[in-house]
């Protein structure tokens, strides 16, 4: 009687165990997500989404554009941090490497657009990897406190550190200059953002012949992309090509 007690039990509690093992499965499948599927079966597809390369300035790293990358993705936006060492590379071994990184987000099919946003230096590393190839999927490029037309800043600190910092006699005012040489890239939307107190690169230096829109904030050449302002007129420029809305046209 004892015997068959202990069978019994022995049967009821593998029982057991076969009914929690099930479970555990089933658990599994569901957050994986392959219930109902076979070994073969394709994963659930990633929509795709309008992406924004975040470009920091000569000397920073992605960090100091952390703010600006908040504020996209609370506008919706995938975005990308490309890091790059400022300091060691001339404006076209950056450039270079940054059409290559575009032309691998081209092919990406999560990537539905490309919006680039470009801080300084950043900037002007986009207009040379634009000049290499204009992806198929280009959005928008806002430009942060760019250099276009060179800087005065940069023409003097360049015989004391142009050895260190190897694009600084590229950003340099000088109409001979690789930046005052570089072309403008076509069939490429760009708004430009500058600071009135920027104290390396004079408002009227940032303007690019071409651009859909230009804006004058107040503040300084560093933090720029931390004014909420900024972060505002970046998400409009991405939305609609302008960094303001549309005047209304008074009625006769």
């Amino acid at each position: 009687m004892k015997r068959a007690t202990g069978t019994h039990c022995g049967r009821l509690f593998s029982g057991y165990r076969i009914i929690v093992r099930g479970l555990c499965i089933l658990l599994v499948n569901a957050f994986t997500g392959v219930i109902g599927c076979s070994e073969r079966c394709e994963p659930f597809p990633v929509a795709a989404q309008e992406t924004v390369v975040l470009l920091h300035g000569l000397g920073r790293t992605s960090a100091s554009m952390s703010k600006l990358h908040r504020r996209l993705e609370q506008g919706g936006y995938r975005v990308k941090d490309w890091a790059y060492r400022s300091t060691r590379g001339r404006i076209e071994d950056h450039g270079q490497r940054l059409h290559d990184s575009l032309v691998t987000m081209d092919s990406d099919p999560i990537v539905s657009k490309i919006h680039i946003v470009g801080h300084s230096l950043g900037g002007i590393v986009t207009r040379y990897a634009l000049m290499v190839e204009v992806p198929e999927k280009m959005g928008r490029v806002v430009m942060l406190a760019p250099p276009n037309r060179g800087s005065a800043a940069a023409r003097k600190l360049a015989p004391l550190l142009g050895k260190v910092i190897k694009p600084l006699k590229q950003l340099s005012d000088d109409p001979t200059s690789d930046v005052n040489q570089l072309a403008v890239p076509v069939h490429v939307e760009f708004g430009v953002i500058a600071a009135a107190a920027d104290g390396k690169v004079r408002p009227e230096d940032t303007h690019l012949p071409g651009e859909a829109d230009h804006l004058i904030v107040p503040g300084f050449h560093t933090f720029i992309m931390n004014r909420d302002d900024v972060g505002d007129a970046v998400l409009a420029f991405l939305e609609r090509g302008r960094f303001r809305k549309p005047t209304a046209e008074k009625q006769p």
